[in-house]
């Protein structure tokens, strides 16, 4: 990744500010789910493919947290191969959406279903929830 970044010019500063070298999500499934390793990594790497089809993508699995519950770390190098560009900031949004399709199509628990059920029939932008978190973390480079 660094290569790429360096070949393209894209590990220097942007105007006055550092230059990001990644974007880094989490995928945090439901804990009822008992998701598998293989379900996980079905899950995430068809989210990484529809929405960073031209980037360089890394996937670390682990479940390093109190209740074991297998996870997805996705880290998105900031170059896109197709057109040499700096990657743009995703809408936060259209991310979680794309996830949670793709979980409901797993027979997974999505949060788009839960708020519908939760709020009547809608779904509630109030709130945040993290069954899926297709949210980039604290830690972008």
């Amino acid at each position: 990744m660094d290569e790429i970044r360096r070949a393209y010019r894209n590990d220097t500063p942007c105007g006055d500010r550092p230059a990001r070298t990644y974007k880094h999500y989490v995928i945090s499934p439901d804990p009822g789910d008992a998701v598998s390793l293989d379900g996980l990594r079905d899950l995430a790497v068809a989210w990484a493919r529809d929405n960073f089809p031209d980037y360089e993508v890394a996937i670390v699995y682990h479940d390093d947290n109190a209740s074991r519950i297998p996870h997805a770390h996705v880290i998105v190098n900031n170059t896109n191969l197709a057109t040499e560009r700096r990657l743009q900031n995703p809408d936060p949004r259209a991310l979680k959406h794309n996830l949670q399709t793709l979980a409901k199509g797993r027979g997974l628990s999505d949060l788009d279903t839960r708020e519908r059920e939760r709020f009547g029939g809608r779904a509630s932008h109030r709130g945040r929830c993290s069954v899926y978190r297709a949210q980039p973390t604290a830690t972008e480079g």
